[in-house]
């Protein structure tokens, strides 16, 4: 009796090893499918969507739209301030005014549709997307550098310091609309806001010059 009892005591420890073993087991398992899972999640954070699926998403038009408001109320803040410290007055209503009137289809496309949509492939969908894969940061500062003197002809230096706050606008929204890209990944956000601030603007110029 006393030896089978001596039996049932060491056998009862083994179970215990044995069912902790496959519990310690199971809990790496699970960390492991977690951390995959996360990891998952952090690639396809990086990954672009799909850009006919991006129609999909009702956040792509929230997004656009909020950073096309927002680039035009910082647009016209930077107007002002030039115009209030150093007398500038901005003849770029002007200047679309007298080309609308001459060719206004080729206007409309060019600045609504077809300039905003080749732009952000070029600046943010190519330039903006591999130089945030090295740094964030050098990113945005880049892309929107580059995406400012594209508008004066590549380092025409001399027309930069002449129109200094038409390159700052050109910066500023240079970075809203790589934030509008780099929120979801979505291109078609940055081609919203780019499209709403040109339209708006154009709409402005029709009513009030």
């Amino acid at each position: 009796m006393n030896q089978n009892n001596n039996f049932e005591l060491i056998e009862v420890p083994n179970s215990n090893i044995d069912d902790n073993v496959t519990s310690n087991n199971s809990n790496n398992n699970n960390n492991n499918n977690n951390s995959n899972k996360n990891n998952s999640n952090k690639n396809n954070s990086n990954k672009n969507i799909n850009f006919i699926k991006q129609f999909k998403y009702k956040n792509v038009y929230i997004t656009g739209f909020l950073c096309g408001i927002i680039a035009l109320f910082l647009n016209t803040i930077v107007v002002y301030i030039f115009s209030y410290l150093f007398n500038n007055s901005d003849d770029d209503g002007e200047t679309i005014k007298m080309s609308l009137k001459k060719s206004p289809i080729t206007i409309i496309t060019g600045l609504c549709i077809v300039g905003p949509v080749i732009e952000e492939l070029i600046f943010r969908r190519f330039i903006f997307y591999f130089l945030s894969k090295w740094n964030l940061i050098a990113g945005y500062l880049i892309s929107s550098f580059l995406f400012s003197n594209y508008h004066f002809g590549f380092f025409n230096f001399s027309a930069i310091i002449n129109n200094l706050n038409r390159f700052i606008i050109y910066f500023i929204i240079g970075i809203l609309f790589a934030y509008a890209y780099d929120r979801d990944r979505c291109i078609l956000s940055s081609m919203i806001a780019h499209i709403t601030h040109n339209s708006i603007i154009l709409l402005l110029v029709v009513v009030l010059y």
